[in-house]
């Protein structure tokens, strides 16, 4: 049984930690299920990911064409040949992140990053999206404290100012009101294993009704 999820929100929210979680129920419910990351989970992608991480001052455009390459290569070498094998594609992050983050953040076009996307999905749409959400005060203070405690570098992302992190969040919302049918809020202030259980059931409530 194929079936295709997306986790989104700004940094901080807890995306990483609900698709580990998910997979861990799915695998429990006899659901075979993989995970994925953007930019990353092919040796390619990988590469961009460290690219665009380490290199600050690139240019919001290179910056949305480097998610797309990395996306392109994704899609089609993991996601669907993992989708035409049956099995649940959970990705953290995917297509609204480069709407919410290069278009309501960055700026650009939203027109144009939506025909991107199609191009570079093959218009491979998720039949299920959690966007998670909290103030983003608090998710920018959660990401500090994680980054502090894992010893990892700031990445260009993190080290935006409110404004901008304000921005993005709104974009989610607009994302979230254009595509009701496919995108379920949560609130990602909430007890990790009260979200994660959550998604766990409405997940399941989804893939059985495609059944």
């Amino acid at each position: 049984m194929s079936f295709f999820i997306s986790i989104e929100g700004f940094d901080g929210t807890g995306k990483s930690t609900q698709s580990k979680l998910l997979k861990d129920g799915l695998e429990k419910a006899n659901i075979n299920s993989i995970i994925v990351r953007e930019p990353g989970s092919t040796n390619f992608s990988e590469k961009i990911r460290n690219i665009i991480k380490e290199n600050t001052e690139i240019e919001i455009m290179t910056e949305l064409l480097l998610f797309q390459t990395s996306r392109s290569e994704l899609v089609s070498k993991v996601i669907k040949p993992n989708l035409e094998k049956g099995k649940v594609v959970i990705t953290d992050r995917y297509t609204d992140s480069s709407i919410a983050y290069q278009g309501y953040g960055g700026g650009i076009d939203i027109n144009l990053i939506e025909k991107l996307n199609k191009i570079s999905t093959s218009d491979l749409s998720p039949n299920l999206t959690f966007l998670l959400v909290m103030d983003v005060k608090d998710s920018i203070e959660r990401t500090l404290k994680r980054n502090n405690e894992e010893n990892e570098q700031i990445d260009k992302f993190e080290n935006k100012d409110f404004d901008f992190h304000e921005k993005v969040k709104n974009g989610f919302n607009e994302i979230m009101k254009k595509n009701k049918d496919r995108v379920i809020k949560i609130d990602a202030s909430e007890e990790i294993e009260v979200i994660s259980k959550k998604i766990l059931n409405i997940t399941l409530e989804k893939i059985n009704a495609t059944i």
